[in-house]
């Protein structure tokens, strides 16, 4: 059987690929569920870094033909109240030739005569010294990351407890990457205003405007704009609002250290950043910069919970190719800054709670109109930056990033925004796509969804926290334009105030009763350079097919009423209460491919209640939905008669595979798709299921059971890989965890088995890298990095004229 990829899927060419490195995280990816999910209390774990999404590669002109080698992840490390820690650090996939040089402890995972991949420390050596621990996963403590600076204070003091080493700052949080480069940190301060020599360049927005960037300076000059925002009710002395705006520049503005320097820098400036997983948007040589081919200009975007969207500088622009890790430029939206007095004075949040700020994961829009690889903004290319803050709120910003050294604001959207009364917490990570609306040339868009209906009310878990009722918020999908947020179109369910009618641009669906916090998969299902359709899973276990029609493949209508055109229906239904109380947090995968009934989009997709990931009441999935109905939504298609899939309507390919051998597979013709029922107590997926090369591969979580207290080793739970064919269910994987046959065979050495465990934590994507693909965790042969069996895939870069431009 052939599966072939498609454009906009969530293996394909895209600026963020995620990397478990060090992802041992603590028991609850929300944690203000960690005591419901029956965790140790977070303080119990403090000293224990963790990382709950993985890192990210740039993707651009500079990077094609090879393998991308910078990489970029996040951790934290729990605290008491407010007082989490996050950093960002960069390690390097690098190449060698032979098995000989593979670093001890890793194997290379290839096929005989290819070159091994290992990630690698700081200085990248030949043969390269290994970052990552082939036993639990995570930075090896004496490794030293990129970015560090192994004279820096911070790096030379160390913990023997905790498995530190003077100079090399490994997996402890608080010690090197981009915290160490914060500007001041190390030397100096991180300034009192924006214009002191070397200070952070610290915005929010003006009001009166509601675009213009205004400075974070704690200034008497700028407590009549910034006081207002930062103490809306009017409770703070002049002096306060200064110690509180010092203090969120960095400032140890109320001397926690009792030395008397209320000028220095705090202890660590970088808080946590549980679900932004940094983007790196490569923006080439840019005339002036000192960037070159060999060391193009990369920056990083992502957000933390104390309330900032950050920007990092990667290299220094020279010929030397110097490392940085900077922060250039910082966001703090004004109703952050509002909470910024309680996080400073150490206010406590009630047991078991934890503050949320800027924690959605960012994505960009770029525009390089001559195809040069080089972002420049006077020749009118750009880079718009989109982010969400997750249970921080229910805000999505706008960022132009056209020029980094110039950010500007864009726009932003809330639930208090005209037509958007039922977006609740964007969960849903916006998609840009290109849509034919009639313009002449495809038109840039978001789509997202409605977001989680969830959280704490006077005291009390509301919503999708709260148990599997219907959502009034949250149940619905927006179409917004990419430049001026604009809505442009949306689907809706009930909700307070919502009427049950339909005209162009609003389609009511009285079936869309839950939240959609999961990122939609839009693709371009006829390959003609538009996208026209996407797939997304709700929170109560339904999956919808959106088709978006094109302007140009419907007769007799204008340009505004080509999106009353645009369908919203239910692939499959799924979910239920009790042990069938299914929910979809994470985006599926979508493969076109036929059987012997012919054609069919494949959507893979993977259950998992990510906000209550220790729950061991559900019983959850992995699905393939065949939908066979593969023409677009027109004037009489058949889309309209789509008849959902039930979960009885699905095969168990695990009972047809009981064996868990390829000879025990017997599925029949499959006409629906499968089901695959994850096999122990309370497991779940938590993460994006990848399809290549015909070979399913998704990564599962597995709570604890023991009950009483627990150790934080404990309370983390493990992580699963499976490996198995997209037809069948047969599975893919050897016993000693290598996905490719011995050197010279042809088959594995052993029956293959269906899945491997992979050490403790929460679990990220399988990740595509070029021809390779990235296995999270531990516990398998290699560097986590395996050639999957089958025909070597190349990629092949093009520009098509009205298409890839505006």
């Amino acid at each position: 059987m052939n599966s072939r990829r498609m454009r906009g899927t969530a293996a394909g060419l895209v600026s963020i690929l995620a990397l478990a490195l060090g992802d041992d995280p603590l028991f609850a990816d929300d944690i203000d569920t960690y005591r419901a999910a029956g965790g140790a209390q977070p303080t119990a774990c403090a000293g224990i870094s963790a990382s709950l999404v993985a890192g990210a590669l740039a993707a651009g002109r500079h990077s094609h033909g090879a393998l991308a080698r910078d990489i970029y992840f996040n951790l934290f490390e729990p605290g008491a109240g407010d007082g989490w820690r996050g950093n960002i650090k960069k390690l390097k996939i690098a190449t060698v030739d032979t098995a000989a040089d593979m670093p001890a402890g890793v194997t290379p995972g290839e096929s005989a005569g290819d070159a091994g991949a290992v990630i690698a420390q700081a200085p990248l050596t030949d043969p390269p010294v290994a970052a990552v621990s082939p036993q639990d996963g995570q930075i090896l403590p004496d490794a030293l990351t990129f970015w560090t600076d192994p004279a820096g204070a911070d790096v030379l003091a160390f913990d023997p407890a905790r498995g530190e080493v003077p100079g090399r700052d490994g997996r402890s949080v608080s010690r090197g990457g981009a915290g160490q480069q914060i500007p001041g940190y190390l030397v100096g301060s991180p300034g009192v205003r924006n214009s002191d020599a070397g200070a952070r360049q610290l915005y929010t927005v003006e009001p009166t405007t509601g675009t213009a960037l205004l400075p974070l300076d704690a200034t008497p000059a700028s407590l009549p704009t910034l006081g207002p925002i930062l103490d809306p009710e009017g409770e703070l002395s002049a002096e306060a609002a200064l110690a509180v705006l010092a203090w969120v520049r960095g400032l140890d503005s109320y001397d926690a250290d009792a030395d008397g320097d209320y000028l220095e820098a705090r202890q660590w400036l970088l808080a946590d950043a549980l679900h932004s997983r940094p983007l790196a948007v490569e923006y080439g040589v840019r005339p002036g910069t000192g960037y070159s081919a060999a060391n193009p200009e990369v920056r990083l975007f992502y957000g933390s919970n104390d309330g900032f969207v950050h920007m990092l500088r990667n290299t220094q622009g020279n010929t030397a190719a110097a490392e940085s890790g900077r922060e250039t430029w910082a966001f703090m939206p004004p109703s952050l800054l509002a909470v910024q007095a309680a996080r400073a004075t150490g206010s406590q949040l009630p047991a078991g709670l934890h503050r949320y700020g800027m924690d959605g994961e960012a994505v960009a829009h770029v525009v390089d109109r001559d195809g040069n690889g080089t972002i420049e903004a006077a020749l009118g290319d750009r880079v718009w930056v989109y982010i969400g803050q997750r249970r921080g709120g229910r805000s999505l910003f706008a960022f132009d990033m056209s020029d980094p050294d110039e950010p500007g604001f864009l726009w932003r959207i809330n639930s208090t925004s005209a037509g958007f009364e039922q977006l609740a917490l964007t969960f849903s990570t916006p998609r840009v796509a290109h849509l034919d609306l009639g313009a002449g040339t495809p038109t840039a868009v978001l789509i997202f969804g409605g977001g989680y209906n969830g959280g704490v009310e006077q005291g009390a878990r509301v919503g999708k926290d709260a148990g599997d009722g219907a959502d009034t918020v949250g149940n619905a999908i927006y179409v917004v334009d990419a430049a001026t947020g604009a809505l442009l179109w949306k689907a809706v369910g009930p909700g307070a105030a919502v009427a049950a009618t339909s005209d162009d641009n609003s389609l009511f669906v009285p079936e869309l009763r839950d939240s959609i916090p999961s990122a939609l998969t839009v693709i371009d299902a006829d390959h003609n350079g538009v996208d026209d359709r996407a797939y997304v899973g709700d929170s109560g276990g339904n999956v919808w097919r959106l088709d978006l029609a094109e302007h140009s493949q419907l007769a007799d209508l204008s340009e505004s009423a080509v999106t009353g055109s645009w369908r919203l229906r239910r692939l499959a239904v799924l979910g239920g209460s009790g042990i069938a109380d299914r929910r979809f947090f994470h985006a599926p995968d979508v493969v076109q491919s036929r059987d012997r009934l012919g054609d069919y989009d494949g959507v893979v997709i993977l259950s998992g209640n990510r906000a209550a990931p220790g729950d061991t009441s559900v019983r959850d999935y992995a699905y393939l939905l065949k939908d066979r109905l593969t023409a677009g939504a027109g004037p009489g298609d058949q889309v309209g008669n789509l008849v959902p899939i039930a979960h009885d309507h699905l095969e168990e390919i695990g009972a047809a595979c009981a064996g868990e051998g390829e000879s025990a597979c017997d599925t029949g013709e499959l006409a629906n798709g499968w089901r695959l029922a994850l096999r122990a107590p309370g497991e779940k997926g938590l993460s994006t299921p990848l399809v290549s090369k015909g070979t399913v591969i998704l990564t599962s979580y597995v709570p604890p059971t023991n009950g009483g207290e627990q150790s934080c080793t404990e309370v983390r739970g493990s992580t699963r890989v499976y490996t198995f064919s997209l037809e069948d269910g047969a599975p893919r994987m050897a016993p000693e965890g290598s996905l490719v046959p011995p050197p010279g065979s042809l088959e594995p050495a052993a029956e293959p088995v269906l899945f491997q465990d992979t050490g403790s934590g929460l679990p990220v994507d399988a990740i595509p890298i070029g021809d390779l693909v990235l296995l999270p965790g531990a516990g398998i042969a290699g560097d986590g990095l395996y050639r999957l069996p089958g025909p070597s895939v190349w990629r092949a870069y093009w520009r098509q004229a009205g298409i890839d431009e505006p």
